[in-house]
């Protein structure tokens, strides 16, 4: 006698019955989806982004207003509203990884609560009862290695649908970065210590936050996403298992190799992984290009102090 199963993922459910695997939609009452709390994940992230990119922008903005010159209008327009186009980009990625990685902790619970040995006095009845409980944990597993493959699927497409969007967004963010840095740098050593001067030290501080921002939230949350895959595969190996029943060792050696074999990343079109790694290798290559440009700066001023000698 097969059991039936049903494992919930935000507003779908995936049926298992026999051999088939069915989803259906569900609908909820939006409290149960946001976990009870009574608002929306999506919309508070929006907010959180919208907030933080809507301040610096004004921060960005008022020190332009106050600066010499009549190109306002040019700056807004060639570099804020691609700003605002890239936020909403960087926004889509953001709940896209979101979603996998609900998923990825909806798979791991049901694999800690997974018991495929449960041992308990030999008795006919409590016999077949406990059949039927292995028999049912067994649908689950393969019930999740399903839903795995299909959550790996999902992580390729969106390799593809935002993999270039990633990159042109982190190579935005590492020019963004570097020449704010540099420009932070030339207003220091020209500073006459005003209170303009102030302002555009900290007006090109702030223009650098919503990058570094982006790339730091980005990198950590394809990173966490990545390692779920991980975590699902020492869960898998604390399952309590009949080591004399080869089906049991059997599902659980393919679950196994399917973990290793079909491991989630996030890549930028194949050009590097979003990862942690990104991190250091952003401000290892920030740190080079800033020395570079330095001594540059510098030779251009011993050149042309002694030409003004001469």
């Amino acid at each position: 006698m097969r059991s039936e199963l049903t494992l919930g993922f935000g507003d779908w459910e995936l049926e298992w019955r026999g051999d088939a695997v069915r989803k259906r939609r569900v609908l909820k009452h939006p409290n149960a989806i946001a976990g009870g709390s009574g608002k929306w994940p999506t919309s508070r992230r929006a907010v959180w982004i919208l907030w933080g990119n809507g301040v610096s922008q004004l921060l960005i903005l008022g020190a332009k207003l106050l600066s010499r010159g009549d190109r306002f209008p040019i700056y807004w327009i060639s570099y804020l509203l691609p700003l605002l186009v890239c936020g909403l980009r960087y926004f889509q990625i953001f709940n896209a990884t979101q979603l996998v990685r609900q998923r990825l902790d909806v798979l791991l619970v049901a694999l800690q609560q997974l018991q495929l040995h449960q041992k308990g006095p030999a008795v006919d009845t409590v016999l077949e009862a406990q059949e039927d409980l292995e028999q049912a944990a067994m649908d689950r597993l393969i019930a999740v290695r399903l839903v795995y493959q299909r959550v790996w699927a999902l992580v390729a497409l969106l390799n593809r649908c935002y993999g270039l969007s990633m990159l042109m967004q982190v190579g935005n963010d590492f020019l963004a970065i570097t020449s704010n840095c540099y420009w932070m740098f030339l207003n220091f050593r020209q500073s006459a210590a005003s209170p303009f001067d102030i302002l555009q030290i900290v007006a090109s501080g702030v223009w650098s936050a919503p990058h570094l921002g982006n790339v730091l939230v980005l990198s950590l949350l394809c990173d966490r996403t990545a390692q779920c895959a991980t975590r699902l595969a020492l869960c898998l190996h604390q399952v309590s298992v009949d080591l004399r029943n080869e089906s049991h060792n059997a599902l659980i050696t393919q679950f196994s190799l399917q973990l290793l074999h079909q491991r989630l990343h996030f890549s930028a079109a194949g050009f590097f992984n979003v990862d942690c790694t990104l991190l250091y290798t952003i401000v290892g290559a920030t740190t080079t290009y800033l020395i570079i440009l330095i001594q540059f700066h510098m030779s251009e001023s011993t050149i042309g102090g002694g030409s003004n000698g001469q």
